[in-house]
């Protein structure tokens, strides 16, 4: 019996041991520093992301303030080679942490993501599992980091404008040629709309215009109002409006003076896709409420646009 006695007394040393040990290597680190690891990679038309990732650690090892992303890419806007997203996550005196956020407070807008950061410090190491999620694609796994020294960062190429065409359908006698519209760099403004060739009857249309950046304004839900400018030919004019989401813009193109109804298109990267005809404005795979808003929103503007030519031509 003393014997099995003596067994049992070293059994329980060595589980006393062994939690203690454990609860000793799981423990806030104890000092500022940076973590170098990987991600689970992610890719998808909408949202991809890197392998390669860091963050920071501040406040004397109490607190994750910063996350640092690499190879974004968001159709909304394009590709970013590196991203830095300052947080503030509390870490536990057990190492542990855990955040569900908006990185960049994008909670609206072109750009919608949220994000949940969870883990465990343990020695000169951490692990756990994160989740992004952005315009409602999701990347989510494991991630594992140690401490050291982050890579030196390839820069951030400086985005450019993005252009956008559209091949218009030609119905009832109204339509044809091409539309091209320019987003700047920011994605947040119309700087460059053209037409040419768009018929109406036995007249065509052809003009563009240019606009400094921020004049025409893309609102936080894609839209932008009317864009007016002239046609080549005296008394011509044509309006242009619309939603840009996903490297795409949905609208109406109308002409003026002409009896054409107003004209649906969808413009995007070259080569355009298959284009929207005129006539009545129907919903189209993928965004169909933005296509119904800018018909109905264009159907209201193209009376006042006539209203406003008639009256320019009665004076």
């Amino acid at each position: 019996m003393s014997r099995i006695y003596c067994a049992l007394l070293v059994i329980a040393a060595l589980a006393i041991v062994s939690v203690t040990a454990r609860q000793a290597a799981a423990q806030a680190p104890d000092s500022a520093g940076t973590y170098v690891g990987t991600l689970s990679e992610c890719h998808s038309e909408t949202f991809s992301l890197g392998q390669t990732y860091w963050f920071d650690v501040g406040d004397q090892g109490t607190t994750i303030t910063n996350i640092h992303v690499t190879d974004v890419y968001v159709s909304a806007i394009g590709a970013i080679s590196n991203l830095d997203v300052p947080v503030s996550i509390p870490i536990s005196q057990d190492g542990s942490f855990e955040a569900d956020f908006a990185p960049l407070g994008l909670t609206s807008g072109p750009v919608v993501a949220s994000s949940v950061f969870e883990g465990r410090f343990v020695g000169d190491s951490v692990s756990g599992t994160y989740s992004i999620t952005v315009n409602g694609t999701t990347c989510e796994g494991p991630f594992s980091a140690q401490r050291g020294s982050p890579p030196t960062p390839v820069p951030t190429p400086t985005p450019a404008p993005l252009a956008l065409m559209a091949a218009l359908s030609q119905y009832d006698g109204c339509g044809g040629g091409t539309l091209m519209i320019t987003v700047s760099a920011d994605r947040r403004s119309i700087i460059r709309v053209s037409a040419s060739d768009v018929s109406s009857g036995s007249e065509t249309f052809t003009g563009s215009a240019d606009f400094p950046v921020g004049a025409v304004p893309i609102a936080e839900s894609g839209s932008f109002g009317w864009v007016y400018f002239a046609g080549e030919d005296p008394g011509q004019e044509i309006a242009v409006n619309g939603t840009y989401a996903g490297s795409i813009i949905r609208g109406l193109l109308t002409i003026s003076p002409a009896d054409c109804d107003p004209i649906a298109f969808e413009a995007g990267p070259l080569p355009a896709p298959a284009s929207v005809g005129s006539g009545p404005v129907t919903a189209s795979r993928g965004e169909p409420w933005l296509v119904l808003v800018a018909g109905l929103a264009g159907v209201t503007a193209f009376a006042s646009l006539l209203v406003a030519t008639r009256a320019r031509l009665v004076r």
